[in-house]
């Protein structure tokens, strides 16, 4: 390969980032926008997307041997809005995935600021659904209070 070839290669990578440096700031600033507005809200209710819709990245599935059968695991990062030790965030947690299916959790929750690039982007296009699920959690929290107050006898 000609040595400009490398030369402009470099040039070109190097521009494209500084475009993608720019972009990911809007991304980080939606993302605290809508954190904010969550935590202003004062619903005081955690929610995790279903994880058949919520996840924001995963492994290639590797296969294991468990008790003579093969299984498909890998590991996957879900958006949650949850109350961590500073407060309520945006945040991902880290689940291991057993045949398709959510096993364990690994790790977190921790705030999304500190997610990768890659699942800060993909958190975009989920923020929808989050907020639909925190509506729906806090109308079935109403209705359970309603419905608790039906009990009390005074």
């Amino acid at each position: 390969m000609p040595e400009g070839t490398l030369t402009k290669q470099l040039t070109s990578l190097l521009e494209t980032a500084e475009t993608l440096n720019t972009a990911s700031d809007s991304i980080n600033t939606i993302l605290t926008a809508v954190e904010q507005e969550l935590v202003r809200a004062n619903i005081g209710l955690e929610v995790w997307l279903p994880f058949s819709t919520g996840v924001l990245s995963a492994s290639k599935a590797e296969q294991a041997t468990y008790e003579d059968r093969i299984i498909s695991l890998q590991r996957a990062v879900e958006l949650v809005f949850a109350k961590l030790a500073d407060g309520w965030h945006l945040a991902t947690r880290e689940l291991l995935v057993e045949d398709g299916r959510r096993s364990t959790l690994e790790q977190g929750p921790s705030p999304l600021a500190q997610a990768s690039r890659q699942e800060r982007i993909a958190a975009l296009r989920l923020l929808h659904g989050l907020v639909d699920e925190l509506n729906t959690a806090a109308r079935e929290a109403i209705e359970d209070i309603e419905e608790a107050k039906k009990l009390i006898v005074c």
